[in-house]
């Protein structure tokens, strides 16, 4: 155990050096191009405006050259460490290239103006997006939405907790007071995370306007909202299953993508994801569970492999399988709620290779509370109940009389309880990189346009509000 504890600090000191070119380079760069610009009214918001797809990937690269040279360079570094074949994964960007030409073409060229605007192969960008999430084990989270019909006024609500395991959760806490990754007991606040992260607008022909929340550390950007209100939460689900339901097709982010930028609503979102080839397992694309919202107040529950789809509607009958108090059962859903984690709830994972209650409790645990917690509100569900469910503690540890965040937690982190399950558990693993931890919590209003924004842990961290109608509308 202590090896490998020693290991993670040791890894961090060496990555420390590359923090300063990552950490400002969003800042920095912007003021290179006036066709980029820092938003004086907010300025965690960046609009890229550009005359094509290439033309926009052209400006992202430039803007983030520096984190995404140092993101390559870290995901080589750890595709070394842990002594992954290298050329396994240079040949599946290979051929998923050829999968973009044929299905994504407007993506693949957007990914082109990366490449030369950052100065880096495409097959190095293709191959951080094709394995960062499922290597790194990010967006190990957990999700929920409501609906008009169960909240208290009307409006609907995605809610998610953005947890990263402890490699990437580090990196962006070096710059933070050291006591919050150990207690998950201090806001750190927004202002304290300079460059970090930032949310690029993107306007482009071919595809609706969109907001984009960038990760410089792992160089993506995660779609999140479109100008008809769509929005989007996720979650990692790794398939664990032997055999595992695994096939090319478009990866996780460009799905998501793909729907950003030519779904007006949830349902056509599902139908664009269903009939797209889907990659999934074996270093094809991480598959994500996902929940969209709209500007009508449609909510949708999306799970997906590469051969097997299902949805589950807000307004329509709605069942799923729980794992509560050691049961595992099949559970009728209440019109206009529904919750989500890392495993397959209306697919079944025998067919999929999704976690099953034995592969990963955590996700069962933490999935059962949400939908616990959304039916406890019923009726009654706006902002501050929102806020409160992020904040849930309940299964974390209780030390001294105070229940802090743990492995099974909806609020997650801390590392009181989680090396029992990553050292010695099933999934020891993730020693490798560390805990999950509560990195973000996002709460977003799709029919008013509305995201709410904190860093760290909701239980203690103050929310920022940012209003995109006026740059998506």
């Amino acid at each position: 155990m202590w090896r490998k504890i020693c290991g993670v600090a040791i890894a961090l000191l060496l990555l420390a050096p590359f923090l300063p070119a990552a950490a400002f380079s969003m800042e920095k760069n912007s003021q290179k191009d006036s066709s980029y610009e820092r938003l004086s009214t907010n300025p965690l918001v960046i609009e890229i405006e550009a005359e094509s797809e290439y033309g926009y990937g052209l400006r992202l690269g430039e803007l983030l050259r520096d984190s995404y040279v140092t993101a390559i360079r870290l995901f080589w570094k750890v595709v070394e460490r842990l002594d992954i074949d290298e050329k396994t994964l240079r040949a599946n960007a290979e051929r998923h290239i050829s999968v973009l030409e044929d299905h994504y073409p407007s993506y693949l060229e957007r990914l082109r103006g990366i490449s030369s605007g950052a100065g880096i192969p495409i097959v190095d960008l293709t191959s951080l997006e094709l394995n960062a999430v499922d290597l790194y084990k990010l967006f190990d989270c957990t999700t929920g939405a409501a609906g008009p019909k169960a909240t208290a006024n009307e409006q609907s609500y995605l809610i998610w907790t953005m947890d990263l395991f402890w490699f990437t959760y580090a990196l962006f806490e070096l710059l933070t007071p050291l006591l919050y990754p150990l207690m998950g007991l201090i806001d750190i606040g927004i202002e304290h995370m300079p460059g970090l992260f930032s949310f690029i607008v993107r306007k482009a022909p071919g595809g609706y306007k969109s907001i984009g929340l960038t990760i410089p550390i792992i160089g993506m950007s995660v779609s999140l909202m479109n100008e008809k209100g769509l929005s989007f939460v996720g979650n990692n689900n790794g398939l664990v299953g032997d055999p595992a339901d695994a096939g090319g097709g478009l990866s996780s982010i460009e799905l998501i993508t793909m729907c950003m930028d030519h779904a007006a609503n949830v349902h056509e979102a599902a139908e664009l994801i269903e009939s797209a080839p889907r990659a999934s397992g074996g270093g094809l694309g991480a598959t994500m569970n996902v929940i969209f919202g709209d500007s009508e107040g449609g909510i949708a529950s999306i799970e997906y492999s590469h051969s097997y789809f299902e949805a589950a509607f807000g307004g329509e009958e709605e069942t799923h399988r729980e794992y509560v108090d050691g049961d595992y059962t099949l559970v009728e859903g209440r019109e206009d709620i529904l919750g989500q984690a890392n495993h397959h709830q209306y697919l079944p994972y025998e067919l999929t290779g999704s976690p099953g209650p034995g592969d990963y409790q955590s996700s069962w645990i933490r999935c059962a509370r949400m939908w616990e917690l959304l039916n406890e509100h019923y009726g009654g569900i706006d902002l501050a109940v929102c806020k409160g469910i992020l904040s849930d503690r309940k299964n974390g540890p209780v030390i001294a009389g105070t229940q802090l965040p743990g492995f099974n937690s909806i609020d997650r982190g801390g590392l009181f309880d989680q090396w029992e399950y990553t050292v010695w558990g099933e999934n020891a693993f993730i020693a490798d990189f560390g805990p999950a931890e509560t990195n973000f919590c996002l709460i977003f209003e799709p029919m008013s346009f509305k995201l709410h924004f904190c860093t760290g842990h909701a239980s203690v961290s103050h929310f920022v509000t940012i209003d995109f109608a006026n740059l998506l509308t």
